[in-house]
Formats: C-alpha cells, structure tokens, sequence
C-alpha cells in the first residue's frame, strides 16, 4: 500500500502538475499583492540600505577577528608561548585599534541602515497619500523628553 502510494506520488506527471500548481499560485500572490515595476527612487533607497548593511557585516566580523587575535596573542604571551618581543606588543596594540576602529565603523554602519530604512518607510508613506511631519527627529526628541 505504502509502495503504491509513493509511486503514485512521485511520478513525473505528478510532479509536475505539483510544480504548476506551485508556480501558479506564486503568480497569483505577486499580482495579488501589486508586483509592479519598482520606482527608481526605492531601487536607490534598497541599495543604499544593501549597502550599509553589507559594510555592518564585514565590520562586525572584522572586529571580532581582530580582537580573538589580539587577546590570542596577549594570552599566548602571558603564557609564555610566544617570546616577550616588542613586535608582538605592536601586533596586539594595532589589533586592540583596529577592533575598536571596526566596533565604532559598525555602530555607524547600523544607524545609516536604520536611517535608509526609515527612508523607505517614509517614501512608501508619502506615496500612500499618508502625511508625514518633515522632521521627525525633532518629533521623536520631543516624545523622549514627555
């Protein structure tokens, strides 16, 4: 029974009646949900948010391979694996900079994202016909005050 079953699922007719009936309701949502032709203006703002985010990542692990190898070499030489050199104090020092460099790039990185999302949030809404205060960081200041 069980044999049965599986070979009347797994024939290729079947299959690719599943795989029809798939791709049609994939059709049937994106014109469902309006999947027009995008505006140059939110393929700009998608990018720019791509961007940012892109750059957090790549910082982000920078920093943490920058620090694991200094500390590596801070503890390797405490411990006497690595001899008391002066290089290996300028290893650690430019790595311990370059992780707080990286940290600090990131921290940038993730509110340039932030702010290209609100970006796309607000031109979607002005789109919308919805009103939006042109300045809603004097807005939100105010609120954090109340």
């Amino acid at each position: 029974m069980v044999g049965v079953v599986v070979c009347f699922v797994f024939t290729p007719a079947v299959w690719q009646s599943n795989v029809a009936r798939c791709a049609m309701k994939t059709a049937d949502s994106q014109t469902a949900l309006g999947s027009k032709a995008r505006n140059p203006k939110d393929l700009a703002l998608d990018k720019k948010q791509r961007r940012w985010e892109n750059a957090l990542v790549v910082s982000l692990i920078l920093a943490v391979l920058a620090g694991l190898a200094g500390l590596t070499v801070g503890v390797l030489q405490y411990l006497g694996f690595l001899p008391n050199v002066a290089l290996y104090g300028y290893l650690e020092a430019a790595l311990l900079i370059t992780t707080f460099s990286a940290g600090f790039f990131a921290a940038h990185c993730l509110d340039r994202s932030k702010e290209a999302t609100r970006a796309i949030r607000l031109e979607n809404c002005r789109r919308r016909g919805l009103r939006v205060a042109e300045d809603d960081r004097v807005n939100a200041s105010r609120d954090s005050e109340i």
